[in-house]
């Protein structure tokens, strides 16, 4: 999908914006669906919660709170996974509607990647996006530390390294085409900034 949008995007340039909202929300939902195969890989939420009742799960993980060892272990509990759910669903949901809005705002001209000052709508959407994708990432690396022994026969790791790669890729592709463009190294003309 993501592929498939990059081409479509390099096609047709005017249509860069919803390839982008497109290929985004994808890799959105690819997040929340992941944390759920592990899960469901696991026996799903009942034998998850049954298993995990003597353990505990550490949160001092990337990409939150990698830096913060010192951080208490919380216990497996109805709630604390419900919390696992939501941090990873409202990236899902949230990253669709401030694309719309990105779209909808770019429509009307008054979304503009180049624009970084304070007063500029992309900087305060793109960095909300950010701090939503960080929140996301962070329930699935909880997870993934704390089942990765148990789904060791089902090949998590390898399906959890090509997930990272995915995410690194798609993400700094746009991020290095950016910062080339606005530092004039590539001419960009519109649709692009």
């Amino acid at each position: 999908v993501i592929g498939t949008m990059s081409c479509i995007g390099m096609w047709i340039p005017k249509a860069v914006m919803i390839t982008d909202m497109t290929s985004a929300t994808y890799f959105a939902i690819v997040v929340f669906k992941f944390l759920i195969m592990m899960l469901e890989e696991t026996g799903g939420d009942e034998v998850f919660l049954k298993r995990a009742n003597k353990h505990k799960l550490k949160i001092s993980t990337g990409p939150c709170c990698c830096c913060c060892p010192c951080l208490p272990h919380v216990a497996i509990t109805r709630r604390t996974l419900f919390l696992l759910k939501l941090g990873s669903f409202q990236f899902a949901l949230l990253k669709l509607i401030f694309t719309l809005l990105s779209v909808i705002l770019w429509t009307n001209n008054n979304f503009n990647l180049q624009d970084i000052s304070a007063t500029g709508v992309a900087i305060w959407i793109n960095s909300f996006v950010g701090i939503l994708t960080i929140i996301a990432l962070w329930p699935v690396t909880i997870t993934f530390m704390h089942l990765k022994t148990t789904l060791r026969t089902r090949k998590i790791i390898p399906k959890y390294a090509m997930y990272q790669l995915v995410l690194i890729l798609s993400q700094l592709q746009t991020a290095i085409i950016n910062t080339l463009a606005m530092n004039r190294i590539i001419a960009c003309s519109p649709p692009f900034s």
